[in-house]
């Protein structure tokens, strides 16, 4: 689509944007050392957003996940956590199934 045709043609530039965004909102917010937490969570779970292997995807969006727990849990927000926990599962079982499993039965 058309109104997609810059963030086509300028991929890096848009990532870095991005990124940036990220880390200044999150440094805005800035608490304490535990407020790096979300943006490291962000950075993994967005930066595997622009990624083309899915088996790269599973693995960088993976690496998010124990951020947002970490900063879940030290702040109570046990629902959430909960949440973390499905979704690292959820990956594992991913990488299983399609990278080790698949990999296997080539």
């Amino acid at each position: 689509k058309k109104e997609w045709g810059w963030l086509k043609k300028h991929p890096k530039l848009t990532i870095i944007a991005a990124n940036l965004f990220v880390v200044g909102i999150g440094l805005v917010f800035y608490q304490n050392v535990f407020s790096l937490l979300p943006i490291a969570g962000v950075l993994f779970e967005t930066g595997a957003l622009w990624l083309n292997k899915e088996k790269a995807i599973r693995i960088v969006s993976f690496f998010g996940a124990p951020c947002w727990l970490a900063y879940n849990l030290i702040f109570s927000a046990y629902g959430s956590a909960a949440g973390n926990i499905m979704t690292m599962i959820s990956i594992l079982l991913a990488v299983i199934r399609y990278d080790i499993l698949k990999k296997n039965e080539s």
